[in-house]
């Protein structure tokens, strides 16, 4: 068909209504009105003059989310109802969360296009609808796209100036002129010029014959070979999910294992954007010109997720999409011809300042099956970056629908922390679990560090060290901007193998290497930090001191030794060292505190050496400095190519056979042997283990007739250290090398049984005091094989400190001998049992998730305090605990996610242990452990004899089942209670011991908290005449337990709870003496003390009722914490404080982000308790608009209720701003 030009004159026409539309539009339009005109009446935004278009059912719209990408219209330059042209202005922000985004934090090059889309809402306002043409669609034809620079990056405004340039009509279909640009700040990065779109009917568009296209004459231009052959010629399902997920060696196979060592591999991106099912054909000399040919396909499902909403009645998929889909393909293309496997970090991108032309003709709706996605390869260069050039063509069920004509694909470097730094706070890895990369790569929030040094212009801050790693190189300033091209170089590892935060002095000049220049590093070392968990014991392993203090030379050597721009790639790598750890650095240790001083630099060969002499300092609480650790090292800048030539540490003949000797003594160390892998003197956990099992053990073996061993480890590229160390130029760090040796010692210790005799056995990191001396030439690589340690024992003794062994040691990577450690020790110390350290994690530990107060949010039960400190006692004493006396809780200790706690047990002033029960709270430089429970704990003969049996209740009561009444708020983890009577001044329960899951632990916690199941602590107005039923209570104290033997596991208990009056007279302070039988025997009795509380809102609400509100099961209308009046509802801030006893309750029953400040935390639950009350749908299910002026039900936006909202001396007022 022909299409006229945009120059052609626009065709008179005449409205559908007589009424002529007024210029009344308030502006700017935020996003919740935008949302609302993708499916709501037109006119209640546009006003009057366009009901008469009201009725129809296909509209010119935008499209609803996701697609609708228009954050604000700004400008609307138009006559509304002129059919004439015009100019709309709108902006879209792209947020670190927006569902969009690429693993670079990059809009797609589809998106980018398609976030124009404003166009439609200009021809709307223009009139389009009010002519009577029909029930026609809107569809785009075509345009030529233009750009001019990268892809829109997180926290980018894009301001999109769109124009309809013309209009016309041709054979009844009504066609649109129109152009667009797009700008960054005054930058621009895309245009758009000839764009047509047209009006058809759905015969027309039934009617298309697809995009008429036929090869040109072959196109001038190399194509260079593939950087690694594929190894397919097509690519299943699995295979494509695997790359869009980042796992190229799934996708592509041999060859490729060594991209499991990337820390963001080249992709553009899994989810709902992904819209590659297969690959069917691949061929590098294939296509029309014999240069290169795919052919991708997906499925097409009538639930597909772009339908809905694209367009409301009028379900298609946009055709930006379709041109993603392509690009896709082409990213697909270039990875599988190895362009990506030596990229880590880059990204794809669209070649700019050049022009490419689009055309649509056909469409992609439910009712279609099946779409085709092929490259026709017109030109590859691999230098000096990989570019493909192609023409697209997207085929529907045989219909070529879409063809795109010279488009140009290139990779370009880019760096991960360009991203991740807005992805989230500061993060820690707090154990082996692994943590992905991008959370600890999180920035946001982080305050500037006074205590940073300035250095080349910079601050030498923590986002400086996490830029060494993992960011742009000129983020360091002029000197590094020679790097930003993708030229690697000297970087520090990045998590969770970084450990500098900062540098706090110098005295330095950059690019002048004096000897006796220096730095001063230093390392926050967190509570909870992963080492401590997977180390044997929680003091800081020898491999993390060992990089504590090797970091700060590598930011030193980065500053200090010049780097010329046409110098070739230098890699950084630490040559020897010999030094002397001085003290071991316990969990609770604040700082670490390294100078690094530089000696004379020598050079040879292309190779320059930088020695450094190293002191490293512990800072104690008292900000006291204590000597850690002296070193002398040296670190060399190589040439790449030095490293294919490298001969490692040249063995003899007797040497050699020494790695193959046969031996019968072969130890699996994965396996966590009960010998190996428990107890106080144990090897490390999976993460930190570098040794897999010991191959060799000659007990009697050496010159010292101490013996001789040897251990290896398979070598795996997706292990985490490769990722962490370093990116670009992934190796294992030499400082788990020599971890791996001490392992082996530690092996050796335990094999002599070196801790018996020891109250609480543990292993120093490496032997305190002894001299560790280390020589590395060679490194180990992920596409290496298998690592083996070898050691021979020099000497075996006992000291002042402690029994000890000392070796020298080697290390072999594939038969290649590379390490030397002529001197290394291990030994073996008695530790302190009276502190325990341990974390409670609902996910792991998932029978306390069933113990939730509130229903809500789940924390620690009182026996779970009190045996933990009973644990703490037993552990300390060595003896079985009898007793309690004055269990004290502080406050609760919820549960949202995993919490460490520390139990500290030493001697009480009278008799007894004295035990605290702490844990950690978070809070930056404020980060410490808080006591929540403490005790008196009584061990050894059991006080006195029992007493009496309490006496029947003389009006007892049967009563339902209190769990499912909700009289209980117990899981079944904790269903103890199988029958309960209440009386009028007590209670009796029957207990099944066998009947809970909750791990036994010291005293029988799970039975234990039982006990208290036969209190009625909702309804405690059954024993106390006169109490208000609005009161509730909770444990406050034991002032005494007693246990006349240990509780069983299996079996029946009947437990007897009595009213004892309050404590000290205090009317909110109820006891309650509880006494546990098994037959005439009375095995255990305790006193509690509960705490009377009112819960502001919900207080009068049936327990049933109020279990439902909490759970969010349904909507309670009598369920609320605001009060609403006359169509105003307001909420006092207090009201949520005082609700939110248990942290986090509110933020899990309204579905609020957590974290989120009191007053907005207010503010959202105010406006949602409102609409919750129009909708009559539960608070928790109603979405808030992000300016807080509408909200609707999830899953339900068809009907928006706006809402003002006001502040008024601490209450939320929330109030419609016009009829509904």
């Amino acid at each position: 068909m022909a299409i006229p030009s945009p120059g052609s004159p626009p065709l008179p026409w005449r409205p559908a209504v007589p009424e002529r539309p007024t210029r009344g539009l308030s502006l700017p339009l935020d996003r919740a009105r935008l949302e609302y005109l993708a499916h709501g009446r037109i006119s209640d935004v546009f006003g009057p003059a366009f009901r008469a278009q009201d009725h129809k059912r296909r509209q010119t719209r935008l499209p609803r989310p996701p697609m609708l990408l228009v954050d604000r219209v700004t400008r609307l330059d138009a006559e509304p109802g002129s059919m004439s042209t015009g100019t709309v202005h709108t902006e879209t922000y792209v947020a670190p969360d927006a569902w969009y985004l690429d693993p670079a934090g990059r809009m797609p090059a589809g998106l980018f296009i398609e976030a124009g889309q404003a166009d439609l809402l200009l021809i709307s306002w223009l009139g389009v609808d009010l002519l009577d043409h029909g029930d026609r669609v809107y569809r785009l034809l075509g345009c030529e796209v233009t750009y001019h620079g990268p892809r829109p990056a997180v926290g980018e405004t894009l301001r999109y100036e769109i124009h309809v340039e013309g209009h016309a009509e041709h054979d009844g279909v009504r066609l649109f002129f129109f152009r667009s640009d797009c700008y960054v700040g005054e930058e621009l990065r895309l245009s758009v010029r000839q764009g047509q779109a047209g009006y058809f009917t759905d015969a027309e568009l039934a009617g298309s014959q697809g995009v008429r296209w036929s090869p040109e004459p072959s196109p001038a231009g190399a194509v260079d070979p593939p950087a690694v052959p594929p190894a397919a010629t097509a690519f299943g399902p699995d295979a494509v999910r695997a790359f869009a997920e980042g796992r190229p060696a799934d996708c592509f196979g041999p060859g490729w294992d060594v991209s499991r060592a990337h820390v963001r591999t080249p992709t553009p991106g899994e989810g709902r954007l992904w819209l590659l099912d297969e690959v069917s054909e691949l061929d590098p000399a294939g296509g029309p010109w014999g240069r290169g040919y795919l052919r991708a396909e997906s499925e097409v499902r009538p639930d597909d997720w772009f339908f809905d909403g694209h367009f409301h009645n009028d379900p298609c998929m946009p055709g930006t999409l379709m041109f993603e889909g392509c690009v896709q393909a082409m990213a697909f293309y270039l990875a599988a011809l190895g362009f990506t496997l030596d990229r880590d970090g880059w990204r794809f991108e669209p070649v700019s300042d050049e022009s490419y032309r689009m055309r649509c003709r056909g469409q992609v709706t439910p009712q279609s099956r099946r779409v085709r996605y092929e490259v026709f390869v017109s030109g590859l260069s691999s230098h000096p970056r990989p570019t493909l050039r192609a023409d697209l063509l997207c085929t529907v069920d045989g219909l070529p629908a879409f063809h795109a004509s010279g488009v140009g694909l290139a990779l370009v470097p880019d760096w991960p922390l360009e991203y991740w730094r807005w992805l989230g706070p500061p993060a820690v890895q707090t154990s082996g679990a692994p943590v992905p990369l991008p959370v600890l790569g999180g920035l946001r929030g982080l305050y500037p560090d006074p205590a940073a040094a300035t250095l080349a212009g910079r601050s030498a801050d923590f986002p400086l060290m996490l830029a060494a790693a993992w960011g742009r190189p000129s983020a360091f300033g002029t000197r590094g901007t020679q790097f930003d091209g993708g030229k690697r170089c000297a970087r520090l590892p990045g998590p969770p193998y970084l450990f500098v935060t900062r540098i706090v002095d110098a005295g330095l000049e950059p690019d002048r290497p004096r000897p006796g220049s220096w730095l001063v590093a230093e390392y926050d070392v967190p509570e909870q930090a992963w080492y401590f968990e997977e180390n044997g014991t929680r003091v800081m392993p020898f491999a993390v001191l060992n990089e504590v203090v090797l970091q700060p030379c590598g930011m030193a050597a980065s500053l200090l030794v010049p780097q010329p721009p046409d110098a070739p790639e230098l890699l950084f790598r630490n040559l020897q060292g010999n030094g002397t750890v001085l003290r071991d650095i316990p969990v609770g240790t604040r700082t670490l505190r390294t100078r690094v001083e530089l000696g004379d630099l020598s050079q040879f060969d292309g190779v320059t050496l930088v020695p450094f002499e190293v002191s490293c300092e512990a800072v104690d609480e008292t900000g006291a400095l204590l000597p850690v650790m002296e070193l002398s090292t040296q670190f060399g800048y190589f040439p790449v190519a030095s490293f294919a030539r490298q001969p490692g540490l040249l063995p003899t003949a007797t040497e050699r056979a020494r790695l193959a000797e046969p031996c019968d003594r072969v130890v699996e160390l994965r396996h966590r042997q009960e010998r190996y892998g428990s107890g106080s003197l144990r090897l490390p956990g999976p993460m930190l283990l570098m040794l897999d099992r010991v191959t060799g053990y000659w007990p009697d073996a050496g010159r010292a007739g101490l013996g001789r061993l040897r251990a290896e480890r398979k070598v795996d590229a997706g292990d985490w250290y490769f990722r962490a160390h370093f990116f670009t130029d992934p190796v294992q760090p030499g400082s788990l090398g020599l971890e791996g040796v001490v392992q082996l010692l530690q092996w050796y210790l335990l094999e002599r049984d070196a801790g018996t005799g020891l109250t609480a056995p543990r292993f120093e990191s490496v032997a305190v005091g002894h001299e560790v001396r280390w020589l590395y030439r060679g490194q180990v690589v992920p596409s290496d094989g298998v690592v083996t340690f070898e050691a021979e024992i020099t000497e075996y003794g006992t000291d002042a400190r402690g029994r000890y062994v000392r070796a020298e040691a080697w290390l072999w990577i594939d038969g290649r001998r590379i390490y030397h450690l002529p001197r290394i020790g291990v030994r073996v110390v008695d530790g302190h049992p009276a502190v325990r350290e341990l974390e409670l994690d609902p996910a792991v530990d998932t029978w306390l998730d069933d113990h939730r107060p509130n229903f809500v949010v789940p924390a620690v039960p009182l026996m779970t305090t009190v045996d933990q400190l009973a644990t703490a006692t037993a552990r300390l004493t060595g003896q079985p605990v009898v007793g309690l006396r004055e269990v004290q809780l502080h406050r609760w200790l919820p549960l949202p996610g995993p919490a460490r706690i520390r139990t500290d047990a030493e001697p009480a002033a009278g008799e007894g242990t004295a035990v605290r029960l702490s844990v950690w709270r978070e809070a930056g430089e404020l980060s410490r452990y808080e006591v929540v429970g403490e005790a008196t704990v009584l061990t050894g003969t059991v006080p006195g004899p029992p007493p009496a049996l309490l006496p029947p209740l003389p009006d007892g009561r049967p009563q339902p089942d209190p769990y499912e009444a909700a009289e209980l708020f117990h899981g079944p983890a904790l269903q103890y209670l199988t029958s309960l009577t209440v009386g009028s001044t007590g209670s009796s329960a029957v207990l099944d011991a066998g009947r809970g899951t909750a791990p036994f632990g010291q005293l029988g916690q799970g039975l234990l908290d039982g006990f208290l199941h036969a209190i009625p602590s909702q309804s405690l107005w059954r024993w106390i005449p006169g109490l208000s039923q609005d009161l509730v209570g909770y444990p406050h104290r034991l002032p005494w337990l007693d246990l006349y033997e240990p509780l069983p596991t299996s079996g029946e208990l009947r437990v007897e709870a009595r009213f004892a009056g309050f404590d000290q007279g205090h009317h909110l302070l109820p006891v309650i003496d509880v006494q546990a039988q098994i037959g005439t025997r009375v095995v255990a009795r305790l006193r509690l003390v509960e705490i009377l509380v009112r819960l502001p809102g919900i207080e009068r609400v049936p327990l049933r009722d109020r279990r439902a509100f909490a759970t969010g099961l349904r909507y309670v209308p009598t369920a609320s914490l605001s009060s609403t009046r006359d169509g105003i509802t307001t909420l006092s801030v207090d009201t949520v404080r005082r609700f939110d006893t248990l942290p986090g309750t509110t933020s899990r029953i309204y579905r609020l982000p957590a974290g989120l400040p009191l007053p907005e935390r207010s503010t959202r639950i105010a406006v949602k308790e409102h609409v919750s009350g129009l909708a009559r749908a539960h608070p928790g299910q109603i979405e808030v608009a992000a300016d807080l002026r509408s909200a609707w039900v999830a899953g339900a936006p068809g009907t928006v209720w706006p809402v003002r909202v006001e502040h008024e001396a601490g209450v939320v007022v929330v109030r419609c701003p016009f009829p509904d």
